[in-house]
């Protein structure tokens, strides 16, 4: 009898081993991805290009959106059951570029201002997924917060080229600005197909969507030159960096500090953008 009693003991405690772990199997699992996006929103205005040449100025919209650009990043997730799961994805997005111009020439002078103008952003995002639980194809939805850190950064080139008695004189100045500080709070949500290679292996697409914008609050300029000459050193701290806040008040019978930042009014940045990732899940 306590022999019958000790082995029932032991197949019951195999069998709870074994059910625990293909529950964990098919519990917890890690994702790789990357992919491309697409910015949707471009809420500042004022930018564009500009091209004056003797009477004739040409203008031209440009749209600033931060959110376009490559991502790759990865995720833990957890599935509840087969319907329900939860998944903190960690994410990088290397912006695109966007390029501004303002030119003016006239015969005896001209000068030119070249603005480039990108993003990058390290974002965390917790996320619920809900999925109808089938086997081999099985769609998806996800939806949860995004928590992003960017940083803008704004690259300013001069030319001013003038012409006196048939000899040209160029000066050249360039500045790298970075703008950062602050969080930035949105909404991610994506549609997806998972197609299960085996029990341990799976790959995926997803369409996602991110409704974003961020105010920074704090700018300096990392790179200053003149004629390819490095001045950084010249510059006061007024002059290389900024503190952005909601309101302030200036004096101006009152010398500003130049051992303090500047303030300047928070710009509202567009981050949102709609992309396509794909990637690859490994089930543990």
């Amino acid at each position: 009898m306590k022999k019958t009693i000790t082995k029932t003991t032991i197949i019951a405690c195999l069998m709870a081993l074994f059910s625990f772990n293909s529950f964990a199997q098919k519990s917890f699992y890690v994702k790789l991805n990357g992919g491309y996006n697409l910015g949707t929103t471009a809420t500042l205005n004022g930018f564009g290009n500009e091209i004056e040449n003797g009477t004739v100025t040409s203008y031209e919209k440009v749209d600033l959106a931060f959110g376009k650009g490559i991502n790759f990043g990865g995720a833990v997730g957890y599935k509840f059951n087969k319907y329900v799961g939860t998944e903190l994805n960690v994410s990088y997005l290397f912006g695109g570029t966007t390029k501004t111009k303002y030119s003016s020439t006239t015969s005896a002078s001209s000068i030119s201002f070249n603005s480039d103008y990108s993003a990058t952003m390290l974002s965390f995002i917790p996320s619920i997924v809900i999925t109808p639980g089938f086997e081999k194809i099985n769609p998806y939805t996800r939806f949860g917060l995004i928590i992003g850190l960017p940083t803008f950064t704004s690259k300013l080139e001069i030319i001013n080229s003038n012409t006196i008695i048939g000899t040209t004189f160029t000066n050249t100045t360039n500045s790298t600005a970075k703008i950062n500080g602050g969080l930035a709070i949105g909404l991610q949500s994506a549609i997806g197909i998972d197609y299960k290679i085996n029990d341990q292996f799976s790959i995926f697409g997803e369409l996602n969507s991110i409704n974003l914008s961020y105010s920074p609050t704090k700018g300096e300029i990392t790179e200053s030159k003149e004629n390819g000459n490095d001045n950084l050193a010249t510059l006061t701290t007024r002059e290389k960096k900024t503190e952005f806040v909601d309101s302030y008040s200036e004096d101006s019978s009152v010398t500003p500090d130049p051992n303090a930042p500047q303030k300047a009014i928070k710009p509202k940045l567009p981050f949102s953008s709609i992309g396509l990732n794909v990637g690859v899940v490994f089930h543990f």
